[in-house]
């Protein structure tokens, strides 16, 4: 009995592996190195801010400043980061770029002026934009043309990574012992390190670009993608309601226990997890691709009604409909973030992946640089009525997404293999 009920679990774990896990190779390689790198990222994440105020004695206004500007170059660097990978061959470029980022790190731990703060944040805000371009051309090289679904699976992993890295870092911030912050931004340089050291893992992927083919800027130029990349761009205005927005809304608005507060991110990073995968599977082209996307847009655009409503519920209802309206906007992120994948990937010719892929990068980067005071200023300073406007702005981009990928897959009719699916 105990030998079937073994073979059984057996069976089952292996199940959930070829579930969980990319198939063995250099998908799977990406995998844990996406692991690692979040790990390492969740634990910065959570404690920079308060090791670049406590340990290096800056200001809060120049922290910000120095963020900012430091964002504000790296999000210009994401083309021309695509482009080196295309000429010179991604995996260099991108283990290259990870060792920026581990450098960078190790700047901030003798960041002794504001200066040299701001040389930091601005060598490790380019070294993670061309890192991000340079990646997509790896995953679309070792998925065997099913990116959208690696993407997926990396995605799923890098959640977790983010959780267990933050939960970390929460334990050091109990301590509150400056050689403690000093040890999680260093072991975010280490996990930058790591992670290159495991590309080696990977095959070598050669340029797919050369310096006479004329095709140095050709994102730029496109269009077609440029309107995918726009409608992204608006999608990714929704990124600090979840972590920014609305609990500031339910601590100032609602009755509901702060407590709650706590809960939402970790619910969002569960469902992440459990259901990106099964998302990715509805996607089977770039037609499917275009209609998770509107989906995702509309379902994310009712959650933040529901959001807004929470205030004018029943006192005993408002963790229900606060939670749903997290679940929902969990699913619609979900969708959208399957089909942004499905469309960015297959919709930029392959000699010029990176650059393409930099471009949607950059696109949403900028999305995501003016979300914060734009989203603010609407659901928290114009209540229910800005709320209302801000899920409107979100529909008209998800309903605007089916004509943009129709005539992208029209322009690109002869050279894409997946139009009709």
């Amino acid at each position: 009995m105990s030998g079937a009920v073994t073979s059984a679990l057996r069976t089952r774990a292996a199940g959930w592996a070829s579930e969980v896990l990319p198939a063995r190779g250099p998908g799977r390689t990406l995998y844990w190195a996406s692991l690692v790198n979040a790990v390492g990222t969740g634990m910065y994440l959570v404690s920079s801010a308060i090791y670049f105020v406590r340990c290096l004695g800056l200001s809060e206004t120049k922290v910000g400043l120095g963020l900012t500007v430091g964002s504000l170059i790296g999000l210009v660097s994401g083309v021309p980061a695509g482009h080196l990978a295309d000429r010179f061959g991604a995996r260099r470029v991108y283990v290259v770029s990870l060792l920026g980022e581990a450098l960078t790190m190790c700047l901030f731990t003798l960041a002794g002026s504001f200066w040299t703060f701001v040389a930091a944040t601005t060598g490790a805000a380019v070294a993670a934009s061309a890192s991000s371009a340079a990646r997509g051309p790896i995953i679309q090289f070792v998925s065997e043309q099913n990116a959208a679904q690696l993407k997926s699976h990396l995605r799923s992993v890098s959640n977790a990574g983010f959780f267990v890295g933050g939960a970390a870092a929460g334990v050091v911030l109990g301590t509150d012992r400056q050689v403690y912050y000093l040890l999680l931004i260093l072991g975010n340089a280490a996990s930058f390190a790591l992670c290159a050291a495991l590309m080696y893992g990977i095959p070598k992927i050669p340029a797919t670009l050369s310096k006479s083919s004329g095709k140095s800027w050709t994102s730029l130029r496109d269009l077609h993608y440029l309107r995918i990349v726009a409608i992204n761009s608006v999608l990714s205005l929704q990124y600090p309601v979840l972590p920014i927005v609305l609990p500031l809304w339910v601590v100032t608005h609602t009755d509901v226990p702060r407590w709650t507060v706590a809960t939402m991110i970790p619910l969002n990073t569960v469902l992440v997890v459990l259901l990106q995968m099964r998302a990715a599977r509805r996607v089977t082209g770039l037609r499917s691709g275009g209609r998770l996307l509107t989906h995702g847009g509309v379902v994310m655009s009712a959650s933040f009604v529901l959001m807004a409503t929470v205030p004018m519920v029943a006192s005993r209802l408002q963790i229900a409909v606060l939670l749903l309206a997290v679940v929902i906007n969990a699913l619609g992120e979900i969708f959208w973030v399957t089909g942004s994948y499905e469309l960015s990937f297959g919709l930029a010719p392959a000699e010029s992946l990176g650059q393409y892929l930099g471009l949607h990068s950059m696109g949403g980067g900028l999305g995501r640089a003016v979300s914060s005071a734009l989203v603010s200023y609407l659901c928290l300073s114009l209540g229910f009525t800005g709320w209302l406007a801000f899920s409107g702005l979100i529909l008209l981009a998800a309903l605007s997404a089916p004509f943009a990928v129709n005539r992208a897959i029209s322009a690109r009719a002869e050279t894409l293999p997946k139009v009709l699916a």
